[in-house]
């Protein structure tokens, strides 16, 4: 993850167990946090609600690149704006609850994080062009 002043809002939510929005299944458990994101952002920015998708539980996938670049993946509860993600959300639990770390993007320049990592140019080109679409 590449952090930079402004260039992203972070939101974190714990949900302790026995909370009525705590879910046993982990990939249930995304979609409040993704249903919330998706109205503030449909609001701030003015898009059309339907233009904001939140990931579907067991619809996130893996990319070639999401193990270097979270970004690159899809995940549950995740938001894409014209299908392309704009909210990340990953989760760790323990025994209390549920921790919810979620981040939108403000400011992405898709080459930037791919010329920090250790890769070879091809591999380079590869991740900014996933990263980019």
């Amino acid at each position: 993850m590449l952090v930079r002043p402004g260039a992203q809002v972070w939101i974190d939510v714990f949900v302790p167990r026995g909370d009525p929005r705590f879910r046993e299944d982990v990939l249930e458990s995304f979609a409040f946090l993704g249903k919330a994101w998706r109205a503030g952002l449909a609001a701030v920015i003015g898009a059309p609600l339907h233009s904001l998708a939140v990931v579907a539980g067991r619809t996130g996938k893996a990319m070639p690149w999401s193990a270097k670049a979270c970004f690159a993946g899809l995940g549950a509860g995740e938001i894409l704006l014209d299908n392309r993600k704009v909210v990340g959300i990953s989760q760790r639990r323990d025994r209390s609850g549920a921790w919810f770390h979620s981040m939108a993007m403000l400011d992405f320049d898709p080459g930037e994080l791919p010329g920090l990592l250790d890769l070879s140019e091809a591999e380079r080109h590869a991740a900014g062009a996933r990263l980019a679409a």
